[in-house]
């Protein structure tokens, strides 16, 4: 009888200690600007300085990061540091402006590192300035929802969290970058985590060697040679598509996927296969909870729009308000058209608003012969281009 009421004191006692689990709260939210390309823009100050900036909300980056044209401009002392920066066509050391302050609408967070990097590419691919990137060092101490539909965001303190009934809740591990399990279906169904990467304007980035080992790819496909721009430069890439693609009880399918030879390792295969972008991601409203090791998903008004199959073989920039073509791809289109680097586009077909995105919308209209109108070196000129589809 001592014996059994001395052990259901001390379960009594020890119950009574155990403290409540903390309810999430509201802190702030606020509206976001989303790009042609889909990239989320969030306004935000840094330290002392009132101008207001650009910064990309990136679950891709392992930390948080401002331009350097932005640091120099405010006269910004960096320490350059052992830490390295992996980007897909370079490794460097970083260097770091310490301890600073970030101010969003409703909240200001202390004491974050910013690691400095130049976004001059970012700006001229998205038509908009990039003056840093929001990732892990912010994201580790939130929980943020990101709803594409209303383009707002909430911005929430840890804690426990009822998600909405409807949707997915991913698990993941988060050491810095977060991933998710995702099945592919092509030649084989198999699976793989991919790196959750809301900065990464794509559906898929595969590394060469999940695709060569997992043997997932039928041997039919259409393969092009093709590119891409991040840290460190410019890196060749295949672009294809895969037949299915499937997170959780949500199917997608013929989804667009570049395969790169990942010569850094920044997909950390074999634990990862690659990433899945913004692309993909952007037809979910989404809820980042780094805290609880979970991201929940529902299919936003997008989930369904159809994706972009064209291939031109080149980039095309607003520069001054005018459409800049870069980065011809050898024996591509572009290339076949006889477009140049540099070539500035003046017209498409009878189209001659100068409308950079309008231009864009043309050039994405896969299995279309356009006639193009080009100012070379000053020189008025013209060319037929054939836009090719990757299915």
């Amino acid at each position: 009888m001592f014996l059994v009421a001395c052990v259901t004191f001390s379960n009594t006692l020890f119950a009574e200690e155990l403290p409540e689990p903390q309810k999430s709260k509201l802190i702030t939210k606020f509206p976001f600007i989303l790009t042609s390309r889909g990239i989320i823009i969030i306004k935000a100050n840094v330290g002392i300085f009132h101008e207001s900036l650009n910064f990309v909300l990136d679950t891709g980056s392992g930390g948080i990061s401002l331009d350097s044209a932005v640091a120099e401009r405010y006269h910004l002392t960096a320490n350059i540091t052992d830490d390295t920066i992996k980007g897909i066509a370079q490794i460097k050391r970083a260097a770091f402006i310490m301890n600073q302050s970030l101010t969003l609408p409703g909240l200001t967070v202390d004491n974050l590192n910013f690691h400095l990097n130049d976004y001059s590419f970012l700006s001229s691919a998205h038509n908009i300035r990039i003056d840093g990137v929001i990732g892990y060092s912010f994201l580790k101490s939130f929980i943020v929802g990101i709803d594409y539909d209303k383009q707002v965001i909430e911005i929430r303190k840890p804690g426990t969290y009822v998600y909405p009934k409807n949707g997915y809740i991913a698990k993941t591990n988060v050491d810095k970058l977060a991933a998710v399990n995702v099945t592919l279906i092509d030649s084989i169904r198999t699976e793989s985590h991919f790196y959750f990467d809301t900065g990464a304007d794509m559906c898929f980035l595969l590394s060469e060697a999940f695709v060569e080992e997992s043997n997932v790819l039928k041997n039919n496909k259409k393969i092009f040679l093709s590119g891409a721009e991040g840290i460190g430069g410019k890196k060749e890439m295949l672009l294809t598509t895969i037949d299915e693609v499937s997170i959780g009880p949500y199917a997608i399918k013929k989804v667009p996927a570049y395969i790169f030879n990942d010569t850094y390792n920044i997909s950390n295969y074999p634990q990862t296969g690659g990433v899945i972008g913004n692309e993909i991601m952007a037809r979910f409203n989404v809820i980042v909870n780094y805290p609880a090791g979970e991201i929940h998903i529902s299919p936003n008004m997008t989930f369904k729009n159809p994706f972009d199959y064209s291939y031109v073989g080149c980039t095309v920039i607003e520069e001054n308000g005018r459409a800049i073509i870069k980065n011809i791809v050898k024996d591509s289109p572009a290339q076949w058209a006889g477009l140049k680097d540099d070539d500035i586009i003046f017209g498409i077909n009878n189209n001659f608003n100068n409308n950079v995105g309008e231009y864009k919308t043309l050039l994405s209209d896969a299995g279309a012969k356009l006639k193009v109108f080009l100012l070379r070196g000053g020189q008025v000129t013209s060319t037929t281009l054939e836009v090719k589809s990757i299915l």
